[in-house]
């Protein structure tokens, strides 16, 4: 941990053994959980710096976590494994896997508001929208075409955020487009047309407002744009 005002190093939390590849923090800042290469995530004590929970399922390094607004429950993928798992930050255990996906999964959100979980795949050019921790699929959406680089490879790169209170779902990719669906039919309501591949997005909390980065040659663009929740 740094401290902002002076720069300075204040402690460090050490358990991982090999690099750390993913992180999130809960709310109040008192719970952190990590994605280690050593095919495990961990809970930390931010205050003490100790580890209270390990959960030990995959059978790769985990790439992505992401914790609960209730700070119950998290879930971590890695790129190589088509599933996300579910488990119980008090004490490590697993209680549910997604699935759907053919591939690994290459990014995923928890939304702060209805608790729902989004997975998003590279490989099957797709993003799937789970019920919380019962792990149950609710939507799938598929809008986004591969895009096609210099050299005609394909570029495939997604991601995506609930906002709205659980209403609206944007997602993102290499085809340059920014789509809005209604997460409650999976009916696409809105699509704005970017200038490169998107490669990120963020949402605001309290606002139907998304932050879009397409990169295009070496130039990087930043876009906000306002999503109808209707």
């Amino acid at each position: 941990m740094i401290d902002l005002a002076t720069g300075r190093e204040t402690d460090a939390f050490r358990g991982h053994d090999g690099c750390v590849l993913a992180l999130d923090l809960s709310a109040d800042g008192r719970v952190l959980v990590s994605g280690g290469a050593d095919r495990s995530a961990r809970v930390w004590d931010t205050a003490t710096g100790r580890v209270t929970a390990v959960y030990r399922g995959h059978a790769g390094g985990v790439d992505h976590i992401r914790l609960a607004r209730s700070g119950r429950w998290a879930v971590s993928a890695e790129d190589d494994g088509p599933p996300a798992h579910l488990w119980d930050v008090s004490n490590g255990n697993w209680f549910a896997n997604t699935a759907q996906h053919a591939g690994g999964v290459s990014a995923l959100d928890v939304d702060p508001v209805a608790g729902l979980v989004l997975t998003v795949s590279d490989k099957d050019q797709s993003v799937r929208v789970w019920d919380g921790p019962g792990g149950r699929l609710g939507q799938g959406f598929d809008g986004h075409p591969a895009a096609a680089d210099a050299k005609g490879a394909g570029q495939h790169h997604y991601d995506a955020r609930v906002l709205a209170g659980g209403r609206v779902l944007a997602t993102a990719g290499a085809d340059a487009t920014l789509r809005c669906w209604r997460l409650a039919t999976g009916q696409e309501v809105g699509q704005v047309r970017l200038t490169g591949r998107v490669v990120l997005l963020a949402a605001a909390r309290d606002a139907p407002v998304v932050a879009a980065v397409a990169s295009e040659g070496k130039t990087v663009r930043l876009s906000l744009v306002r999503l109808s929740a209707n």
